[in-house]
């Protein structure tokens, strides 16, 4: 027998702070503490109810962009929650994910008193870490074999050094994109065999050295 009711929710800054709606929904402006009020109409009488209602910052979880991984990782969805659920079972904040030949998946769920957030990443398989440069070349301009450059892939940084017969730098380099033509200050160099130096950081953190000769025909 109640002839009507209203609503004050404290939360101005909602744009929408009454209701004379028997079952509002309001939607809270911030986190923080709100003294929701209702008051009630019946037989030419009011009475006022109020509550406090505290609403907590919503939990949020990003695993990051989709990643390649040549070595074990760790996945950590953040400090803030009171509870995960992972993909895998596992209810810790973080969890290692080991090397595969394969694709994988995983999501986690976090929650937070009543409030919740996912994420998912894919954890894609790599390439091992290679380093290379061809044993012999022929830089006559025929569009074969004309150059020596670095080859292979998953290296972060990487250093070429190439040395004639009586230990002369002739070639020093950073830069993958670069390459040795056979010239020396500006001119040709002559048939014969040159002894390179190379060392390149893999992504995971090793360190490939190596040595060898180089042939120069032409």
């Amino acid at each position: 027998n109640i002839d009507h009711v209203e609503w004050s929710f404290d939360d101005p800054g909602s744009g929408q702070n009454y209701s004379t709606s028997f079952n509002p929904i309001h939607t809270f402006s911030s986190i923080g503490n709100f003294n929701v009020k209702l008051t009630v109409f019946q037989d030419g009488e009011q009475k006022d109810y109020i509550q406090t209602v505290k609403i907590y910052p919503r939990p949020e979880v990003h695993l990051g962009n989709d990643t390649s991984i040549c070595y074990p990782i760790i996945l950590d969805a953040g400090p803030d929650a009171m509870n995960y659920i992972w993909s895998t079972g596992e209810t810790t904040q973080t969890i290692e994910v080991a090397e595969s030949d394969q694709d994988q998946v995983f999501w986690v769920r976090i929650e937070d008193f009543i409030c919740w957030d996912a994420d998912t990443i894919v954890v894609k398989s790599c390439d091992p870490c290679d380093v290379f440069i061809p044993n012999a070349f022929s830089p006559n301009n025929d569009g074969h074999n004309d150059v020596i450059k670095i080859l292979g892939g998953n290296y972060s940084t990487c250093e070429l050094r190439i040395y004639n017969s009586t230990g002369l730098e002739i070639f020093y380099s950073t830069n993958p994109a670069e390459y040795w033509d056979g010239t020396y200050n500006g001119q040709k160099l002559d048939i014969g065999v040159y002894v390179y130096t190379l060392v390149a950081k893999c992504i995971e953190g090793s360190v490939i050295k190596k040595k060898g000769n180089i042939t120069l025909l032409r």
